[in-house]
């Protein structure tokens, strides 16, 4: 047999050893006070490194998704640049933010647009050129300085930063809130606004300087708050959101094409990609590989999460998947030699 001898010089070594797990040195993997903190490295590569499915999932979590309300996101043409907006939970105050990718593929750190942070901005959206975008903001109006309204302003694009925001008039906008301005390639503008007539939110087309606004039909526009229009760069399909029934919950996001100079029929884009939660902000990547939209949906539903405690639920609201909005993305495939067809995942419209 083999005894352990417990001796006093055991005792001590013993005693040293436990010290030596506990306490707060690099050997133990907790550093001392005073010692720097790594910092969390940048997302690397393209589209900030994630990874797409076909099921709509959180772009980039924690570092442009997080907790707090995000929207809008969307890449430059050559996805060297990331814009999106944060909103406050009222939706009092909007700030446009963004990221930049440079030579090595590193990421910066998410900073405020060098043209916003002062007056409330949001909805920013790149030219399919890339040379400007247009936004929305509650700044003073050029004409009248008392207005308080979100108007659409415009920002060009002025070497490795931008300008000075220019408003887009009163060709465009109205004494009425107007938002989420897409454009196409020959520069026709999208947008949406409060009809007077139809006394709701519609969609409305104009070239700027080229003539007056044009509601775009009643096939798009159901007197059921039509908004958030995206077009593509040609100018052959149109995805927007909508609180039409039947839908899934919410706004639900829906899509029409163009076919002979016409809007056809608006399609929701179905259960796979709408939630319950509103669903709104669709953007689609140049290569149109790739649509990315604003979801305010959750994971894990409030009463699905299992025993509701107080400190189960500040942990939840304080979670990502707390129903405020987050930028998703999700495979969605546009190809011009089909006709009018648009794939989303699996499914086709």
């Amino acid at each position: 047999r083999i005894f352990f001898r417990y001796t006093m010089k055991t005792k001590f070594t013993f005693l040293a050893l436990l010290l030596g797990l506990f306490s707060c040195t690099p050997e133990s993997g907790v550093p001392p006070e005073g010692a720097p903190i790594e910092p969390e490295p940048m997302p690397q590569g393209p589209y900030l490194g994630q990874t797409v499915s076909d099921k709509p999932t959180l772009f980039a979590p924690g570092f442009i998704s997080t907790n707090l309300n995000e929207l809008n996101g969307n890449f430059g043409p050559e996805g060297k640049e990331f814009f999106f907006s944060m909103d406050a939970p009222r939706g009092d105050f909007a700030t446009i933010l963004h990221t930049k990718m440079d030579e090595t593929g590193t990421w910066s750190e998410v900073k405020i647009a060098p043209f916003s942070g002062k007056f409330s901005d949001v909805d920013p959206i790149f030219s399919p050129q890339g040379d400007r975008i247009y936004f929305c903001s509650n700044r003073p109006n050029p004409t009248d300085s008392t207005r308080t309204d979100y108007d659409i302003w415009q920002v060009a694009r002025k070497g490795d930063s931008w300008g000075e925001p220019i408003s887009l008039g009163t060709k465009v906008n109205t004494s009425r809130n107007d938002w989420y301005c897409s454009s196409t390639r020959d520069g026709r503008l999208y947008y949406s606004t409060w009809d007077l007539e139809r006394n709701t939110d519609d969609i409305f087309s104009v070239i700027p300087d080229e003539g007056e606004p044009v509601n775009i039909g009643d096939v798009v526009n159901t007197g059921n708050a039509e908004f958030d229009p995206f077009v593509s760069p040609d100018d052959s399909y149109l995805i927007f959101s909508s609180y039409r029934r039947p839908g899934f919950g919410n706004a639900d996001l829906y899509i029409s094409f163009k076919v002979d100079g016409e809007w056809s029929k608006a399609v929701n884009l179905g259960e796979k990609i709408n939630s319950s939660g509103k669903d709104y902000c669709p953007w689609v990547s140049p290569d149109e590989k790739y649509l990315f939209f604003t979801s305010m949906r959750t994971e894990q539903p409030y009463n699905k999460m299992g025993e509701i405690t107080l400190p189960n639920l500040r942990r939840k609201m304080l979670d990502i998947d707390n129903g405020m909005g987050n930028v998703y993305w999700v495979k969605a495939i546009v190809p011009t030699n089909f006709g009018s067809t648009f794939h989303v995942g699996r499914y086709v419209f």
